[in-house]
């Protein structure tokens, strides 16, 4: 069975362990106890404590240990934006730019800004 979150919480009695199958940019939050991860093609291991987050980088299956009793939360990372997304954000915030200056030169605040132009100067 594979059932999909966005995170969960588990709590571990001391000395036993969460194997984490295709671990890559799954996150590790320790919310009390202490943890040790170590996960494939990464040399180091980890150790957590209360409050400490660790965001899983390799690809393949980690391990996360109780050294004490411990409570944690998994979870996976916002999914990152397309480039249509990022795109139309930038093409949103041009427009926000070009109205706020198009308000400024022509707006009801820019009549004091500028001098009386063409015959309303000769009066």
């Amino acid at each position: 069975m594979n059932i999909k979150f966005d995170h969960a919480g588990v709590r571990l009695e001391a000395d036993r362990f969460l194997k984490l199958e295709q671990s890559r940019g799954i996150r590790v939050t320790c919310r009390s106890g202490s943890l040790w991860v170590t996960q494939d093609r990464d040399a180091r291991d980890y150790i957590l404590g209360p409050g400490e987050t660790l965001e899983l980088e390799h690809a393949g299956d980690a391990i996360v240990f109780a050294l004490a009793q411990s409570e944690l939360i998994l979870s996976e990372p916002a999914p990152k934006p397309s480039v249509l997304d990022i795109f139309g954000q930038k093409l949103l915030d041009i427009l926000n730019d070009l109205g706020n200056w198009i308000a400024g030169q022509f707006g009801p605040g820019a009549i004091g800004k500028r001098g009386l132009r063409g015959w309303h100067g000769a009066l």
